[in-house]
């Protein structure tokens, strides 16, 4: 029993301070990334409105799937530019709901 109570009297402090710093640690990249994840949804509408404006107003010459493919193909490019993946599905998804609000 002497054995455990001088373990905990020598090395508790810095036990306890380990497993502090770890929970913070860890709450702290939790809510890095839910911020980050925010902010990058936030982006990518934004950026995407965008491009459905402008290629409504450079292409209106264009049909329905070439607007489209317009779209598609300018957002990729700023939202790389931003560092921002986004996946084909989630994109085509995000046009259509843009276009729907506009319309």
């Amino acid at each position: 029993m002497e054995l455990i109570k001088s373990f905990f009297d020598e090395y508790g402090a810095a036990i306890l301070y380990t497993v502090i710093i770890t929970i913070i640690g860890y709450f702290g990249t939790v809510i890095k990334n839910t911020y980050s994840k925010h902010i990058d949804d936030n982006t990518k509408e934004s950026v995407i409105k965008i491009c459905v404006k402008a290629v409504e107003q450079l292409y209106s010459n264009l049909k329905g799937e070439e607007k489209l493919n317009k779209c598609i193909e300018y957002s990729n490019k700023m939202l790389k530019e931003k560092l921002i993946d986004i996946s084909d599905l989630e994109l085509r998804i995000l046009i259509e709901s843009i276009v729907n609000q506009i319309k």
